[in-house]
């Protein structure tokens, strides 16, 4: 018996694959779009070579049978990503504008509701045309726009004239940073533009929004009247985000705390969201035709109810403004009602396979978009991890499969929402982990509470307000009060967990070949009993992750060498010192004067992430102005410092008051400079404090120039000395 079950496996392998043959193209196709993007030249002849390979691997693919026809067809949807990947970007006459950094004077059309962090405007603007030496140039292109001071009414239609000087985006050139250029550009965005006084724009009425987005504007636009003016604060900005899909209103306190429960994935309109409703309204559609007996005798009523819910599935894809995510999210979903209507439920790894060949086709560049790596991960270890978590829970709870009691089934549901709670925050750790530096535990709990209000109260009503608003602004109203009772229960929830011990921390950056290890180690963990060379292969694993390791503590704590990485913050400096030994010194974070920007958070910490630091020994701020030190508020909060070094300046200054205050919570050593007056040594570097002299301390006075008075620090190793 034991050598035909072993005799048969490989062949029902080979069978599975033929079956399922998505499930082997779209990993082919994934790998395309890389390979296209990060390894072949922008050259014209590219295409061309990519099209000709590929019409010849389609007519070998037709002449081909068995293996060697599905190794041709793994190819051809390989050089199909690569082809779709490749294609050149629009001609744009803005760009050529923007590497000058050229002064024009701009009409467009606002596109989107505006973002305002601490006075400052950012909007996506559709320029039409621009004027440069005296002369219109007809443009139709998407900048985003920033306006820094006396901002002015810029709601989506309003049509615009001011001057503007263009500049192309720019990514901070450190290891481990986010690729802000190259994620504009897949947004669509040309370039950046800068206004610094509001009152230099001119409303010229209004314009034409591009099809199809002036017909939705018109459902929009009062339906965010009514979330903005008559739910307050926090509840009208969050229905805007569940329903609208605009995140603009939603302010950084409200915004962090979602981070540290896990729930930020509810903020953006995606799967989740359009699924909720999906099932919302086939379970209603459903349990209306089966009251209605004629329909029965003539048409399956599961099917009917999955085809009535593809209708109110896109007008909220709609009503949420079909951006990039919702696109995606209706896509998952249209492909799984299809699958529903096609007989093919069961099949639910070829539905994923078929909705990201889907996706990918109409927009190969979304592969590195973080929601859809996140999406599509978050099924998939779902569908992968959730079944035998659910057997498991189920067999400790004592349920029986044949139960189909009331209590079991509210039972039943509850440990479904918990084995998918706990697979997607397994399976997406590491992926967090690489863009976010964050894991949170504490989100399996929480969305065992707020999903099930999300999806059966709080989607539904808000959806069904947006739907009677045209008819009755009454009902609408009391709909969407109805529902924000719902969203006090989630901000309640969230503020809650949020304050958790342990409930989210921060965590270094994981490489490519760590995640690797990551999912190698869940796979051979989870076949541990039903593959017997599993138990080789989770061995293999545990000992590269130990040698990994041991290298990684040889190259932190053994090697005698003393680094210094200058980091690109923007116009100012940060230096991190890494001694022999370990120990690590950051002297000053960057910083803007606005402080709309805070480059300790968006620059600096992601770099200390990727070199694997979660501690400071030192933090040094050579003196206290904007673009050394605005920056050091979030370190000083998160990389917990042992003592802080300042040039003993005490500026009356919020930035300032805020750094002090967290450095005493957190209970660090303030040093001056009569504390810092005697030279020391730190694992055998000496470290001296040349400027200000402490006999001399302190001689600032306001009104004088802060830069007179900067710490100066000269460490010396071996024959080798550098000054900050």
């Amino acid at each position: 018996m034991a050598q035909t079950s072993d005799a048969s496996m490989p062949e029902a392998r080979t069978s599975s694959r033929i079956n399922r043959p998505l499930i082997v193209l779209l990993p082919c196709f994934m790998t395309g779009i890389l390979l296209s993007v990060r390894l072949l030249p922008r050259s014209p002849a590219c295409p061309v070579v990519l099209l000709i390979l590929s019409s010849l691997t389609a007519a070998a693919v037709m002449a081909a049978r068995g293996l060697k026809r599905q190794i041709a067809a793994s190819l051809l949807f390989l050089l199909a990503g690569a082809l779709l990947a490749g294609r050149p970007p629009a001609p744009s006459k803005l760009r050529t504008l923007a590497q000058d950094k050229s002064k024009v004077v701009l009409e467009g059309t606002v596109l989107q509701p505006p973002r305002i962090t601490k006075g400052v405007i950012k909007a996506a603007v559709l320029a039409q045309r621009v004027l440069k030496g005296g002369k219109w140039i007809g443009a139709n292109e998407k900048i985003l726009v920033t306006v820094y001071e006396n901002g002015r009414d810029l709601s989506p239609g309003r049509k615009l004239r001011f001057p503007v000087t263009l500049r192309p985006f720019r990514n901070f050139n450190n290891p481990g940073g986010y690729d802000y250029r190259f994620a504009m550009e897949r947004k669509g965005f040309t370039c950046a533009g800068s206004v610094s006084d509001g009152r230099s724009m001119v409303l010229m009425g209004g314009g034409a929004l591009p099809f199809p987005q002036d017909l939705l504007e018109k459902i929009r636009a009062p339906a965010r009247s009514l979330f903005s003016e008559e739910l307050a604060g926090e509840k009208g900005a969050l229905y805007r985000a569940l329903i609208l899909g605009e995140r603009q209103a939603l302010g950084t306190g409200l915004r962090d705390v979602f981070n540290r429960t896990g729930l930020a994935h509810i903020l953006a309109v995606s799967g989740l969201h359009v699924g909720l409703l999906a099932w919302c309204f086939y379970t209603l559609l459903r349990w209306i035709l089966l009251r209605v007996p004629t329909v029965g005798l003539h048409a399956d009523i599961r099917k009917l109810a999955v085809a009535l819910t593809f209708l109110p599935v896109t007008v909220y894809a709609c009503v949420a403004g079909l951006q990039l995510p919702t696109q995606r999210a209706l896509i998952m979903v249209a492909v799984f009602l299809g699958s529903v209507l096609a007989g093919k439920e069961r099949e639910v790894w070829s539905t994923l396979a078929l909705a990201g060949l889907l996706i990918l086709a109409m927009d190969p560049l979304q592969i590195f978009s973080i929601s859809f790596q996140l999406s599509f991960a978050a099924v998939a270890g779902i569908l992968w991890l959730a079944p035998p978590l659910i057997e498991k829970l189920s067999a400790l709870l004592g349920l029986s499969p044949e139960s189909s009691s009331a209590g079991t089934k509210i039972v039943r549901y509850f440990l479904g929402l918990l084995a998918a709670g706990i697979a997607a925050t397994v399976f997406l750790a590491p992926i967090l982990a690489y863009h976010f530096h964050r894991v949170c535990p504490v989100g399996i709990l929480a969305n065992l509470v707020v999903v099930p209000v999300l999806g059966l109260w709080v989607i539904p009503l808000g959806f069904l307000a947006v739907l009677f608003l045209p008819l009755s602004h009454g009902i609408a109203f009391w709909l969407a009060l109805a529902g924000s009772r719902g969203l006090e229960i989630i901000l309640k929830t969230a503020d809650l967990l949020a304050c958790v011990p342990f409930g989210s921390f921060w965590i270094i950056m994981p490489s490519l070949f760590e995640i690797l290890l990551f999912y190698l180690f869940l796979y051979f963990t989870v076949s541990f009993r039903s593959r017997p060379r599993a138990r080789s292969g989770l061995a293999a694993v545990c000992l590269i992750v130990l040698v990994h390791g041991a290298f990684h503590v040889h190259e932190t704590y053994f090697k005698k060498r003393l680094r210094v990485t200058f980091l690109d913050v923007g116009q100012a400096n940060a230096a991190l010192v890494e001694f022999p030994g370990g120990r690590t010194m950051l002297i000053d974070c960057g910083g803007f004067p606005r402080d709309h920007f805070d480059t300790g958070r968006m620059v600096v910490a992601p770099f200390l992430w990727h070199s694997k630091i979660l501690r400071l020994d030192y933090l040094v701020l050579s003196h206290p102005q904007a673009d050394h030190m605005n920056g050091l508020r979030f370190i000083a909060e998160t990389f917990h410092p042992g003592e802080f070094w300042h040039n003993g300046v005490e500026v009356d200054r919020p930035v300032f008051r805020e750094l002090m205050a967290i450095l005493k919570a957190h209970r660090v050593k303030i040093k001056g400079p009569r504390e810092l007056s005697n030279e020391r040594e730190i694992s055998g570097v000496r470290v001296q404090v040349l400027h200000p002299r402490p006999e001399g301390y302190p001689r600032w006075r306001p009104g004088r120039d802060l830069n007179n008075h900067s710490l100066v620090l000269r460490l010396s190793y071996g024959n080798k000395r550098i000054l900050f």
